[in-house]
């Protein structure tokens, strides 16, 4: 099973387990989950996809039963991850708000 890093405004990472027809799916907040019975084509359709978020959204996301996995399952899946990039919550208000955020103290 390989790691895929996305581009997305929302998914950082998919994991694709065959054997199991499980997609396991890391979202930029560094929270997982994992997808069981997926298809292989659901997973290749999901790389290709122009907006892999909207895929995800409307393919996979309620149309799949779905696990939220802990730090060490993610962990173990995903390899070490960061803490989010400092400030990410306020680059995530700033682009819904379309301006500003002041932060300073």
């Amino acid at each position: 099973m390989n790691v895929v890093d996305v581009a997305s405004s929302n998914l950082a990472r998919l994991a694709y387990d065959p054997s199991s027809q499980v997609l396991y799916v890391q979202f930029k907040s560094l929270t997982a989950y994992a997808y069981s019975g997926v298809p292989q084509a659901v997973f290749t359709s999901c790389l290709a996809a122009t907006s892999k978020g909207s895929y995800f959204t409307t393919s996979i996301r309620n149309v799949f039963a779905f696990e939220k996995l802990d730090v060490s399952r993610t962990q173990s899946i995903f390899g070490e991850t960061s803490s989010p990039p400092p400030g990410w919550i306020f680059a995530i208000l700033q682009s819904a708000v379309g301006e500003s955020i002041d932060v300073s103290v």
